[in-house]
C-alpha cells in the first residue's frame, strides 16, 4: 500500500512539473508577442487626420497608417490629441509613430521620417473685406494665425517673421478666432483650409494663392532611432503604393482636390486609342500617298502614250494630207498632158490638112 501511494504520488508530481513547464513555456510565447505600437493622430486635421461623429479617428492618415500596418503584420493602437501633444508626446518617446509630419531640417534632431507619402502647401486666409496676402513677405507687421508647433508655426519662426505670430492649439479655434473679427490671417495648408472653411459653415473667410516656398512634405515620423519600425514603414508604404489601395485611399479623401488622380485609371486605356488612332492615321496618310504615287505614275504613263499616241496620229495625217496633196497634183498635171496631147494632136492634124 505505501508503495502505491508513493507511486501515486510520485506520479503527482511528475504531472504537476509538466503543467509547471507547459504553463511557464505558454507564459513565454505570450510574453514574446511583439508589442503594440502606439500611433498618435491629431484629432483636428481633415481630411488627414480628424475625429468623426462617433469620436473615432479617422482621414487619409489614419486609413494609410492603418493599411501600412496591416502589410506587415504590424500590431498598432491609435490614440488621437491635439498637434501639440501628439508631436511633444513622440519626442518624449511615449508613442511610436505620428502619421503624418511635415518634414523640416528643425525637426531632424528629433524624430525620424519616412519616405514622403503626399505633399501640399500652404496659403494665407484672411476675411473677404481684405486684400488677399500672396506671401509671407506681404503679411509683414501682421497678427497670423498658426497651429502652435505646426510647419507654418515653424517656418514663421525659422525665417524671423516680421508681424506677431498667434499659436493656437486646435485648427478649428483658428478659423473662429479669424471670422470673429480677431488678429489678421491664418498660415494653414490650402485645402485643409478651403475643408476647415466649408465644415464649420463659417462665411466671410476666403483663401488666397498658395505659397510656391511653403511646401509641406508629409511622411510618417517615429522615435528617434527606431529604425527597425521606420524600414518595416517605408516597405509596408512601397506595398501599399504598388498593389492600389494607397491610390483608393487618396481618392476617397483627396481625390476631389486632384481632378488628375480621378481619371487616372482612364489614362492608358484613352492613350492606348489615341495611339492607336494616331498609328492608324499615319498607317492611312502612307497608304494614301503611295496610292496617289502609283495613281500618278500611271496617270503619267498614260499620259505619255496618249501624247505619242497624239502625235502619231498628227504625224499619220500630215502623210495623208501630203500624199493627197500630191494625187491632186499627179491628176492636175495629167489633166494638163492631156490637155496638151489633144492641143498637139489638134496642130497635127491641121497641118496634115
Amino acid at each position: 500500500m505505501k508503495s502505491s501511494s508513493l507511486k501515486h504520488l510520485f506520479s503527482f508530481f511528475f504531472a504537476a512539473i509538466i503543467i509547471t513547464g507547459l504553463l511557464a513555456s505558454s507564459s513565454k510565447s505570450h510574453a514574446s508577442t511583439p508589442d503594440e505600437v502606439v500611433v498618435a493622430c491629431e484629432q483636428d486635421f481633415k481630411p488627414y487626420s480628424f475625429l468623426d461623429d462617433y469620436g473615432r479617428p479617422a482621414g487619409f492618415c489614419v486609413e494609410i497608417i492603418t493599411a501600412v500596418a496591416g502589410a506587415m503584420d504590424i500590431p498598432i493602437r491609435i490614440v488621437h490629441g491635439t498637434w501639440d501633444s501628439v508631436w511633444n508626446g513622440l519626442v518624449e518617446g511615449r508613442y511610436d509613430v505620428l502619421p503624418i509630419v511635415a518634414k523640416l531640417p528643425s525637426r531632424l534632431p528629433y524624430v525620424d521620417f519616412s519616405l514622403s507619402h503626399t505633399e501640399t502647401f500652404d496659403a494665407f486666409i484672411v476675411r473677404s473685406g481684405d486684400p488677399l496676402i500672396k506671401d509671407v513677405r506681404g503679411a509683414r507687421g501682421k497678427e497670423i494665425l498658426v497651429l502652435r508647433s505646426d510647419a507654418a508655426h515653424h517656418a514663421l519662426l525659422e525665417r524671423n517673421f516680421e508681424g506677431k505670430i498667434i499659436p493656437v492649439d486646435k485648427a478649428s479655434e483658428m478659423v473662429r478666432l479669424l471670422a470673429s473679427g480677431k488678429h489678421d490671417a491664418i498660415l494653414f495648408p490650402k485645402l485643409l483650409g478651403i475643408m476647415l472653411v466649408n465644415d464649420l459653415g463659417i462665411s466671410g473667410l476666403k483663401v488666397g494663392p498658395t505659397i510656391p516656398d511653403h511646401l509641406r512634405d508629409f511622411a510618417f515620423a517615429v522615435k528617434k532611432g527606431d529604425a527597425e519600425l521606420l524600414e518595416k514603414l517605408n516597405q509596408g508604404l512601397l506595398i501599399v503604393k504598388s498593389n492600389g489601395e494607397y491610390d483608393r485611399i487618396y481618392e476617397k479623401w483627396l481625390g476631389y482636390a486632384d481632378p488628375w488622380l480621378k481619371y487616372k485609371k482612364y489614362f492608358w486605356h484613352i492613350a492606348a486609342i489615341l495611339a492607336a488612332a494616331a498609328i492608324v492615321t499615319i498607317i492611312s496618310i502612307f497608304m494614301l500617298r503611295r496610292i496617289v504615287k502609283e495613281r500618278t505614275a500611271e496617270l503619267a504613263e498614260k499620259n505619255q502614250l496618249l501624247s505619242h499616241e497624239i502625235a502619231e496620229r498628227m504625224r499619220a495625217e500630215d502623210e495623208l494630207i501630203k500624199a493627197q496633196k500630191l494625187e491632186s497634183l499627179g491628176v492636175f498635171a495629167g489633166g494638163i498632158a492631156h490637155d496638151f496631147n489633144n492641143l498637139l494632136q489638134a496642130i497635127t492634124n491641121s497641118i496634115r490638112a
